[in-house]
């Protein structure tokens, strides 16, 4: 429950654009827009084309699972990476 209580003070509006400032993750928030992230300095004006607004959600990236043989592939290959460690 205490989980559930988090969550909604972290969608509040001002905790959301206060944990932006620290995290640069841009919150669900529908009151903020480009300009006023720009102009408040939540987005520098070099990172301008990251900012994502509510016409792009359609566009939208879904990632899919692997296809078993990919994935076991996927697997072996990140174990000899990493040497085995999780």
């Amino acid at each position: 429950m205490l989980a559930h209580k988090f969550i909604d003070f972290m969608y509040e509006p001002d905790n959301a654009l206060t944990n932006y400032t620290y995290e640069g993750y841009q919150p669900t928030v529908l009151s903020l827009d480009k300009q006023t992230a720009l102009d408040k300095g939540y987005l520098p004006p070099s990172l301008d084309y990251t900012f994502v607004t509510e016409d792009m959600l359609p566009m939208g990236v879904t990632e899919l699972e692997l296809a078993p043989a990919v994935n076991q592939l996927y697997q072996q290959i990140y174990q000899e990476v990493t040497g085995g460690a999780a």
